[in-house]
């Protein structure tokens, strides 16, 4: 599969919020509503992906990934 064409799947367990904004080295990714599932595009390298709800810059929760290119 080319690498434009592939994403990382993000799913969400959120109670209580509307919408959620996802966020890649701090910068927008996407907005999420429930059920909260939604996809980024894979780049290889080490990134923090945050969460916080849409409106808000309080974050969520983090979380630190690394994406690995492969030689297929």
């Amino acid at each position: 599969m080319p690498s434009k064409a592939q994403r990382v799947p993000i799913r969400i367990q959120a109670e209580g919020v509307e919408a959620i904004e996802v966020l890649l080295g701090g910068e927008w990714a996407l907005t999420m509503a429930v059920p909260f599932s939604g996809q980024i595009p894979a780049k290889a390298g080490a990134h923090v992906l945050s969460i916080r709800q849409k409106g808000s810059t309080e974050e969520l929760a983090r979380a630190n990934f690394v994406v690995r290119q492969s030689d297929l």
